[in-house]
């Protein structure tokens, strides 16, 4: 009786074994999948500046009729012109310079803003090809030097004029400086989104730093359209999105499970709707608060 006993155990403990390894592989091909959507979705992130500049640039007209000036260069190099005339064709011209050069400044303004966050995406990109088996390395990073290389490329929302506010000293943290602005850029996104969707003009987002002991807090506060507060832990589930005309939801997810991997964290607070919300990121100091002091 005890040998037909022990052989079915022995199948059964053979056959929750190879259960074991299916789910285990699942699980792996389930993280890497995950990991790979996240990846994409972040570099969408970062592209969406870019496609936002070379739009505006496609379709933003001269600011003069290069016609028009040529005509009143012509009409300059003529002999019998009035002096009162002249006055006037110089300073248009004048003008019509000044326009010229000042549309070329705002041009290479927003070539500088495109070309970062192209720069943003190539280290995304690299990034997850370092560490795609390695938990990240974590360095001494500034944070508000983080927040505005995203700040002026979260500017670019379509519909809405967002305003910014940040520290522009910070302690420095314990994290990796290319995941964490990768974090900062999703948050940011979603701030500058809630904005939108609240049906404004426009919006303010603001940031502070503050530091104690052990911890440094990052509050990402946006007067966009918030949420019920009770929804607050659920939108770092996968698949979770505010937005019904978007799929995936693996932005906050992202965002939470890249912070716990960093020894850090991640919440979001709101009073309600309409009210706006909070993202709180915690991490590590660089150097404890308290010694450093």
């Amino acid at each position: 009786m005890r040998a037909p006993l022990g052989r079915s155990l022995d199948a059964m403990l053979a056959q929750l074994r190879t259960l074991r390894e299916r789910v285990e592989v699942q699980g792996f091909a389930l993280g890497r999948s995950d990991s790979a959507v996240a990846v994409m979705h972040n570099v969408r992130n970062a592209l969406n500046p870019i496609s936002t500049i070379l739009s505006r640039g496609i379709a933003q007209p001269p600011p003069v009729d290069r016609a028009t000036v040529a005509r009143a260069l012509d009409e300059l190099a003529r002999d019998d012109l009035s002096p009162d005339r002249r006055a006037k064709l110089s300073a248009f011209a004048a003008a019509a310079f000044a326009a010229e050069a000042a549309d070329r400044e705002t041009m290479r303004d927003e070539l500088r803003v495109g070309r970062e966050a192209m720069a943003h995406v190539l280290e995304i990109i690299g990034e997850q090809q370092r560490y795609a088996h390695e938990r990240p390395r974590l360095d001494p990073c500034d944070v508000s030097a983080i927040l505005a290389g995203n700040a002026a490329i979260a500017r670019y929302a379509d519909g809405a004029s967002i305003a910014f506010g940040f520290p522009a000293e910070a302690p420095l943290v314990l994290a990796n400086r290319v995941i964490l602005s990768q974090v900062i850029g999703n948050l940011l996104g979603n701030a500058a989104e809630a904005i939108v969707a609240s049906g404004r003009d426009g919006g303010s987002i603001g940031v502070t730093i503050d530091a104690a002991g052990d911890v440094v807090r990052v509050r990402i506060r946006d007067d966009g359209e918030g949420f019920d507060p009770a929804a607050g832990a659920t939108m770092f589930q996968r698949g979770f999105s505010t937005r019904g005309h978007k799929s995936g939801g693996l932005g906050l997810h992202w965002c939470a499970n890249a912070m716990t991997a960093m020894d850090g964290s991640l919440r979001l607070e709101s009073e309600g709707r309409g009210r706006g919300a909070v993202a709180i990121l915690t991490l590590r100091p660089a150097v404890p608060v308290a010694l450093a002091a």
